[in-house]
């Protein structure tokens, strides 16, 4: 039985080379990938096209629905209007892609609408919270010194952890007290931090400096963990380091 070529589980593979193409992520391509595949899981389960010609708004609105009311195999909860969302904007895109390619004539979500999502309150540690935290690591030793810089940086900027993980010492301007920030999709930003962020960094290198493991890597120190009390795994790059 020879592969139909119209199925959006070939096309996807199609799509993700065009993405290879435009230098996205692993990550970001594996993301589509997964979602595309749930979907037509979804249409295959329902008796429904898979090819993408026959696919219409219908199916489509269906399966954002079905998503809706959905329970969490973890929880048991509905899935969150943001999952849906979510699967809503990648199947968006590899439509665009399939109507660009003239693999389509008509796009199904020509004139749909997202489902929205509720405005939610982004939960902020109390300055207590913080201040505990930061008590857990008011050492001198090299962990201490790293890990209080790092609750400082995130304290200061709000960059998130993947932005942090991979900074190198050249990002940091203690001329103008900011760092560079590589956000996503390779966009820079410059995030300023305060005077004690400034001290916590400047007390960190001068440890680092001293680093056995310094020595055989100029870019910084190698590490598994931004101190294991985060179970956060960091690059090696500014925060490298051996307990």
């Amino acid at each position: 039985m020879g592969m139909d070529l119209d199925d959006i589980r070939e096309l996807a593979e199609d799509f993700a080379t065009e993405l290879r193409r435009k230098n996205r992520s692993p990550k970001t391509i594996d993301g589509y990938l997964t979602r595309i595949r749930y979907f037509a899981d979804f249409l295959q389960a329902k008796e429904l096209p898979t090819e993408a010609p026959e696919i219409t708004r219908d199916h489509i609105g269906a399966y954002i629905e079905d998503l809706l009311t959905r329970p969490n195999q973890r929880t048991g909860e509905p899935l969150s209007p943001e999952y849906a969302r979510g699967q809503y904007r990648s199947l968006q895109q590899f439509f665009k892609y399939l109507t660009t390619e003239e693999i389509i004539e008509v796009n199904p979500f020509d004139k749909m609408s997202p489902p929205a999502v509720p405005e939610q309150k982004v939960p902020v540690p109390s300055m207590d919270a913080v201040k505990a935290l930061l008590a857990e690591c008011d050492g001198v030793e090299f962990v201490d010194r790293r890990d209080n810089a790092i609750i400082r940086l995130f304290a200061d900027t709000g960059m998130r952890c993947g932005e942090l993980a991979p900074l190198e010492v050249d990002s940091l301007d203690f001329n103008e007290n900011t760092v560079l920030v590589i956000g996503k999709g390779g966009r820079p930003r410059t995030c300023p931090f305060g005077d004690k962020t400034r001290t916590a960094l400047r007390r960190y290198l001068r440890v680092r400096a001293k680093h056995s493991g310094a020595k055989n890597d100029p870019t910084g120190i190698r590490a598994n963990s931004a101190g294991d009390r985060y179970r956060t795994t960091m690059d090696p790059m500014l925060w490298r380091g051996h307990r």
